[in-house]
C-alpha cells in the first residue's frame, strides 16, 4: 500500500469520527460538533413557562449552567443530553433528572416565598423588633434597622475577637469562643455600642462553649476528647474545676445547671457521637445523669424542649429520620420518637413553628454541601416540611437566629410571604 493510500484511508477515517461523533450524544473536548444544542422547557404545573430556571449539569469541561427564556425555553450543550441534570429557581422545589432530554420539565412553585428585604453582612446573633444584630467569623458586629420593606445599617464595629467558632447570647451579654484567642464577653446592653466585659484566657481550639452564672465549658476541636469546666471572675481569671469525657462535641446547651452535650459521628469518635447531659450543680464533680449512644448521628439540634440527633448526611437523599429526645425536665430525659424532616434542620422559631436549614429531597448523592437553604414548616414533636426554598444564592455559613416572618440567609434579610401563585391542587 502506498503513502498516499495511507494518508487518504487516514483522512477517510478521520471524516467518519467526525461525523460519528455529530451523531452522537455527547460531544468530547475539540470535537467540532461542540457548538451543537438541544432545547428544554420548563413549565409550572400548570402548564405556564417559568422565566429565570436554571438548568444545570455536567462536569468539569462538560459543565453547564444556563437559565430559561421568557418562553420557558434553556438552551442546553449537547454534550448534556443523555445525562444527570438539575432543575431549579428560588420558591420553586428543585428537581434532579437522570438522563436529560429534548422535551418539557415541569417546577411546582412552593406554598410561601421569600422575598428579598436587603443585604446584611455575617450570621444574626439576635432578632428584636426592626433591629437585627449579625457578627462576622472575622468579628464583625453589625446593627441594622429593618421593617417589611428595608433594611438599615446602624452600626459596624471591630470587635477584639476574630476567628469566631461558637456564639451564645445570654440576656444581654455576648459570648464568643475563638480559634486560638480564647473566650471573651461583650455587653449587649446598648446595640449600637457593644462593650468588651472580660478575656478569658483558654488556650486551644474552643470550638463550642456554655455559660452558667460564673461558670463556662469548653469543647475543643483537636485533641478535645473531653469537655473542660472553668469557674471564671470579672476580671478575666480562669480556674479548672473539672472535666468529663466527651470526644467531637458539636453543640452544648445549659438547661439549668444541667449541661447538654451533643458528639456527632467522626473517625475516630463512631463509639461516642449521642447525648450526654451532665449535672453542674457542683462544678468540681460533675454527675453524668444521661448518656446515649447514635453511632450514626452527624447532625442534630438543641431545643429549648428537645435534642434532635439526625443521620449521617450521605447516608438519605429523601427524607431525613430525627431521633428525638425531651428534655423539659434534664433531670430525666425522654425518649421521643422518630420525626422525618425533608430539611436538615439548623435553627427553629418555636413561636411560629417555622425552621431553616438545607433542603434535602432531589439532592444528587445527598450531598449536603450543594444543598438549597429553604424554609420549614413543623417542629420537634412531628416534623419538617419545606415551604420556601433559596437555590439561587451560595450560602457560606449556617443561619443563626430568626425572627418570623424575617430570616437571615446567605448575607440577606427575606420576608417569608404567602405564595399566592400557588395552586393547592397542583400538586406542589
Amino acid at each position: 500500500m502506498s503513502a498516499i493510500t495511507v494518508i487518504r484511508l487516514g483522512i477517510l477515517g478521520i471524516l467518519a469520527a467526525v461525523l460519528t461523533g455529530c451523531g452522537s450524544d455527547t460531544c468530547g473536548p475539540g470535537d467540532p460538533c461542540r457548538g451543537a444544542t438541544f432545547e428544554v422547557r420548563i413549565l409550572t404545573s400548570g402548564d405556564e413557562p417559568v422565566e429565570g430556571a436554571w438548568v444545570e449539569g455536567g462536569i468539569d469541561w462538560t459543565q453547564y449552567k444556563v437559565r430559561t427564556d421568557a418562553s420557558g425555553v434553556a438552551v442546553v450543550p449537547k454534550s448534556g443530553q443523555g445525562r444527570f441534570a438539575e432543575i431549579h429557581k428560588d420558591n420553586f422545589y428543585p428537581v434532579t433528572v437522570s438522563t436529560l432530554q429534548p422535551g418539557d420539565y415541569h417546577l411546582y412553585m412552593t406554598p410561601y416565598r421569600l422575598e428579598l428585604i436587603g443585604d446584611v453582612a455575617g450570621k444574626s446573633i439576635r432578632f428584636d423588633y426592626n433591629t437585627l444584630l449579625t457578627l462576622e467569623y472575622s468579628g464583625t458586629y453589625h446593627a441594622y434597622a429593618y421593617d417589611e420593606s428595608t433594611v438599615t445599617e446602624l452600626a459596624d464595629v471591630e470587635l477584639e475577637a476574630a476567628a469566631i467558632l461558637d456564639v451564645k447570647l445570654v440576656g444581654d451579654t455576648l459570648w464568643l469562643s475563638t480559634d486560638g484567642s480564647g473566650v471573651y464577653a461583650y455587653s449587649l446592653e446598648y446595640p449600637l455600642y457593644p462593650t468588651q466585659l472580660l478575656h478569658l484566657n483558654i488556650d486551644g481550639y474552643t470550638r463550642e462553649i456554655a455559660v452558667m452564672d460564673s461558670i463556662i465549658a469548653v469543647a475543643y476541636f483537636a485533641g478535645g476528647d473531653s469537655v473542660d469546666v472553668f469557674s471564671y471572675t470579672v476580671t478575666g481569671e480562669t480556674k479548672l474545676t473539672s472535666s468529663f469525657r466527651a470526644p467531637n462535641v458539636r453543640q452544648m446547651e445549659f438547661r439549668g445547671h444541667h449541661l447538654i452535650a451533643l458528639s456527632y459521628h467522626n473517625d475516630g469518635y463512631a463509639d461516642h457521637a449521642g447525648l450526654k447531659i451532665v449535672d453542674l450543680a457542683d462544678p468540681h464533680s460533675p454527675d453524668l445523669v444521661y448518656s446515649v449512644r447514635d453511632t450514626g448521628g452527624r447532625y442534630g439540634l438543641i431545643t429549648d424542649d428537645y435534642v434532635m440527633i439526625g443521620p449521617n448526611s450521605t447516608e438519605q437523599t429523601d427524607w431525613i429520620s430525627y431521633t428525638t429526645i425531651r428534655i423539659d425536665d434534664p433531670e430525666s430525659p425522654v425518649y421521643a420518637g422518630r420525626i422525618h424532616s425533608d430539611i436538615w434542620v439548623y435553627s427553629i422559631d418555636d413561636r411560629f413553628s417555622l425552621a431553616v436549614g438545607q433542603y434535602c429531597k432531589h439532592n444528587p448523592g445527598g450531598n449536603i454541601n450543594t444543598a438549597p437553604y429553604g424554609v420549614a414548616q413543623g417542629g420537634p414533636a412531628g416534623g419538617f416540611y419545606t415551604v420556601a426554598i433559596l437555590s439561587e444564592r451560595d450560602v457560606l455559613q449556617k443561619p443563626g437566629v430568626q425572627r418570623s416572618p424575617f430570616f437571615v440567609i446567605g448575607d440577606a434579610l427575606w420576608r417569608l410571604e404567602v405564595n399566592e401563585e400557588w395552586d393547592v391542587d397542583s400538586g406542589s
